[in-house]
């Protein structure tokens, strides 16, 4: 018997507490499914050789949802022209480049560019931090306005580093 049977049903029916829960219909809540070697789920119960365990996309939703603006976690590399595509995976291939300079005219979709280049690097299991210039300069001007200038920009790019987090 749970805890919630215990209570008497004289003060359960009154109660406001629910005991409805939403279960993951892949992994079942533990964050992970099996995969083949081919990438596919693999059918519980069945063990092919090169099975492994890989994040469940409930998880990966998760962490998109927590690291993006609403407005953008739907973006996604294939909304883009193949040039773009092609220069954006030069980058991610390259794991001691630079940088990445996305420029062009308001509203050409450089934001849109941005969030889905994190969104394939969360997807593929890095650290992501997002932020809109506009909002850094104006929590840097804020700062600088307040004299905790050093200590801000020590604490920014602590955060800003992007590490693989497996």
């Amino acid at each position: 018997m749970n805890e919630w049977e215990q209570i008497p049903e004289s003060i359960r029916a009154g109660s406001q507490i629910l005991e409805a829960r939403a279960v993951c219909p892949h992994c079942n809540d533990t964050g992970y499914v099996m995969v083949g070697p081919d990438g596919n789920r693999v059918l519980p119960g069945t063990h092919p050789p090169g099975e492994k365990a890989a994040r469940c996309v409930c998880t990966i939703a998760a962490r998109v949802a927590s690291r993006l603006p609403k407005l953008y976690q739907a973006a996604n590399l294939r909304d883009f022209h193949s040039a773009a595509i092609g220069r954006v995976g030069e980058f991610l291939r390259n794991a001691r480049s630079l940088g990445l300079l996305i420029s062009g005219p308001a509203g050409a979709g450089k934001t849109h560019l941005a969030a889905a280049i994190a969104r394939a690097l969360i997807e593929a299991n890095f650290n992501v931090l997002f932020l809109e210039v506009a909002r850094v300069f104006a929590e840097l001007r804020e700062r600088m306005r307040k004299r905790r200038i050093r200590r801000s920009f020590a604490v920014a790019v602590r955060r800003s580093s992007i590490s693989r987090s497996r």
